[in-house]
């Protein structure tokens, strides 16, 4: 059984990892905000924005998250 995650969930649980994931390196930076947007089929787009606390910066990753190897393998 599978279960289907909404782009707000999934933006929510990344947000929250990246956010534990800085508090355990000690690391002086938060998720100011994050957006997941579909960019293909089975394709997604994962736009972060991190601001550094220590000197009030801010800065943009994007990430892409292709499909998973089964549907890839479907295809061929």
């Amino acid at each position: 059984m599978s279960t289907l995650l909404s782009r707000d969930d999934c933006a929510r649980i990344m947000a929250e990892a990246i956010n534990m994931v800085f508090e355990k390196l000690h690391m002086q930076q938060t998720v100011e905000g994050i957006a997941v947007y579909p960019a293909g089929e089975d394709v997604w787009l994962v736009d972060v924005v991190i601001r550094n606390l220590s000197d009030d910066t801010t800065w943009t990753s994007l990430l892409i998250i292709p499909p998973v190897k089964e549907q890839t393998d479907k295809k061929d």
